[in-house]
Order: structure tokens, then sequence, then C-alpha cells
């Protein structure tokens, strides 16, 4: 049938569709290591679609994965080598529970795709400790992919490094949408007493080029570049009428 339950978690391996009926949940209950799409031998052609993921420490995915009003709520989802279409999706509070995890929301490595209508909120990926430099991407992680937002919401997330979004190494593209109230906040050094991260509220982009088109960026805080922090030959572009206000730093 295509999907196989573990101990360790669910796992989907084969080319298949699932669709929920009657507002389906898929519950990890916190207690499961994660929900596995897709498998190391081969790029499987997956679709999920109309589904409530819920309490899953980790969700990834390596397959070429369509996903179509499915909801994730505190679950950080990870995509790794394979492609995203997503379309009216959300992503909510997700949390960054260790070093080893990419997000608190979604992560996205090697990946090429377009994400329509979807929403990141509320996602925590803050972790007050030198030991992996207090987190990244709160809301999503763009990292070696290259990427389409199409009127996308991210809001209301916290992290060291992007606030909200946080390329690396990628080609990310942002139409429409909102990029409001997120917060990049410095982690603190006890030895030596110091301050690092709290930068780029809203997006920080490293050694990638981003382009915002008819994008509103408000409300979002950082010790340094509350709206965008652009390092190491990253490459900016204003398209349309890009709104920036109320963005703070600390």
């Amino acid at each position: 049938m295509g999907m196989k339950i573990s101990k360790m978690g669910l796992s989907i391996a084969h080319n298949i569709t699932l669709l929920g009926i009657n507002n389906a949940t898929l519950d990890g209950s916190n207690r499961m290591y994660q929900l596995e799409i897709g498998n190391m031998s081969n790029r499987l052609q997956i679709t999920l679609r109309d589904i409530l993921f819920v309490n899953f420490p980790r969700v990834y995915s390596n397959a070429n994965l369509t996903l179509e009003r499915c909801h994730f709520i505190n679950s950080t989802f990870s995509v790794n080598d394979g492609s995203l279409i997503a379309r009216d999706c959300t992503f909510e509070h997700g949390k960054l529970r260790s070093c080893s995890d990419d997000s608190g929301g979604l992560a996205l490595h090697h990946v090429t795709g377009a994400l329509t209508n979807c929403s990141f909120i509320g996602n925590d990926a803050f972790l007050n400790t030198s030991a992996c430099n207090g987190g990244a991407g709160e809301g999503l992680v763009v990292s070696c992919s290259n990427i389409t937002l199409i009127d996308p919401v991210i809001e209301s997330n916290i992290a060291a490094w992007g606030g909200g979004i946080t390329a690396y190494n990628s080609t990310l593209k942002i139409h429409g949408g909102r990029i409001m109230h997120n917060r990049a906040l410095p982690v603190n050094h006890t030895n030596p007493v110091s301050h690092f991260g709290g930068i780029g509220g809203a997006i920080d982009a490293v050694r990638s080029k981003v382009t915002l088109d008819n994008t509103i960026i408000s409300g979002n805080l950082a010790r340094v570049a509350a709206a965008i922090n652009s390092t190491k030959n990253s490459e900016i572009r204003l398209l349309g009428n890009v709104v920036t206000s109320d963005n703070r730093e600390i």
C-alpha cells in the first residue's frame, strides 16, 4: 500500500498519491522519530493532498514531492535532493529541537521548486547556544536550491540568523506576499562574554540571488539588518512596489 509504520516512524516509500478525506490527520504524538517520504534508491513521485500532519519531530523527503492543501503543525520539515511543488500549505509552530535539525519550519537543500499561497507562521529555530550558532532560517531555509515563492505569508518566526528566511548559495524569487513580524535574535556567548547572530530579521542572504517583486517587508526585528541582510557576494533585486516599513534594529 506504499506506507509502513514502525517504532521509528512512518515511511512512504512508493510512487503514490495520498488523499485526505474528512479532515484526515496524521499525528506523530512527538514520539515517532520521523515521517520519511521517499527512499534513497529511487526518485519517487509522491503527492499528498488535504492532510494535516501534527507533532512529528522530523519530516524528511527526498522525493519529487507535490503538496496540496497540506498543513504541518509542530513539525519540522526537510526536503533534500528532490523537488517540491506546494500549493495552499501551511507550516506552523515548528521548533528546532537540536543542532542537527535544519529549520523550525521548512528546510530545502539541493531542491528545485515553487510554493504558491503557502504560509510559514510562528516557527521557532532559536537555540540560545553557541554550539550551533543559534539556529537559522526560522520559517524557511533555502540552501543550494532554486526556489520560487508566490504570495507567501512568512510571519512571527524567530531565529538567530534570518528570522523569516535564510538563503544560502541559492536563487530565491519572491512574488507578492508579506514577510512580517519576524525576529533574528542574538545568541549569548558566556566564554568570552559576547553576542553573535541576530542578523537579518526578514531575510539573511549568503552567496545568493534574491529577487523581491511587490512584496511587503514590515515589522521585523534584528540586531543587524532588520529587513534584509546580504553578505558574501549576494545579489538582491527589488522589482515593482517592494514596501519596507517599521523594521527595527535592537
